[in-house]
């Protein structure tokens, strides 16, 4: 007989990084509380099932549940907000801009509203485009005064620091360059205390790495590029995932960059 699961444990399978069991979850094998309507039940586990498409980087199809979702519930919803963010990311990873902003524009203000907007502007500073500093500042601000702390408040701090870093050589992202090492150890304490997914703190992990490197510190850099491939593998065990192992390669071979420093 198949094994009923319950939405507290699939929001459990996700926080764990079970991404691929919640993919291919059956959905009528989710148990309804009395308490809750099928529909809704329904609703919450293809919401779990598009946010862990998006946390494996299949962003088409995240934007297709997304939008699914988007459309059948409005923005002052559980599913509905959720969704909408989760859209507005999707979007954005694939650089359909435009889209992306007007589903930016339904969302509420809120951390989680800073934090799709932070993606939106990493896009940006990738493509070369204007950022607004001082946004990014105020997001920064908005997430430590912003407390209890959760995962997303982690996201927050590490997406800034990273916008700052892409900008390091524009006059603009200059003056704050000095604290962007504490910004992203800031980020990554969030993320030890919020016990967050390992592929998030495999990936500041590298992000820090990355920033130390550059700012000539190889022993931080080194230290964090080990928590990195640490974490990649903590990820990676027990399922396979092509992305994350690319991440785990592209690690281990920074990890030979920082080494090969003649001042080491």
């Amino acid at each position: 007989m198949p094994v009923v699961v319950t939405i507290r444990e699939l929001e459990d399978w996700y926080r764990q990084g079970r991404y691929d069991d919640l993919i291919n979850l059956n959905p009528s094998l989710v148990e309804i509380p009395v308490d809750i309507s099928a529909e809704e039940v329904l609703a919450r586990v293809n919401l779990l099932q598009a946010w862990s498409l998006h946390q494996k980087k299949e962003y088409w199809p995240a934007e297709v549940a997304f939008a699914a979702l988007a459309t059948r519930f409005f923005v002052d919803t559980f599913v509905g907000d959720s969704a909408r963010r989760g859209l507005a990311h999707a979007l954005f990873q694939q650089d359909k801009m435009e889209e992306g902003r007007r589903v930016l524009e339904e969302i509420r203000p809120g951390i989680e509203r800073s934090n799709a907007r932070l993606n939106e502007l990493l896009r940006d500073v990738f493509a070369g485009r204007p950022i607004p500093v001082e946004e990014v500042l105020q997001a920064v601000a908005h997430a430590l005064g912003d407390t209890p702390y959760r995962i997303i408040h982690g996201h927050v701090l590490n997406n800034a620091a990273w916008i700052l870093f892409q900008a390091r050589h524009r006059e603009e992202a200059k003056p704050y360059l000095p604290i962007l090492q504490g910004l992203i150890e800031m980020a990554l304490g969030i993320y030890d205390q919020t016990k967050a997914q390992p592929n998030h703190i495999a990936s500041c992990s590298f992000r820090a790495a990355t920033i130390f490197f550059e700012s000539g510190w190889f022993k931080g850099a080194l230290t964090l590029i080990d928590e990195s491939i640490s974490a990649w593998e903590k990820a990676l065990q027990g399922k396979e995932d092509p992305a994350f192992r690319r991440n785990l390669q592209g690690a281990e071979e920074f990890r030979l960059k920082i080494l090969a420093q003649e001042t080491f």
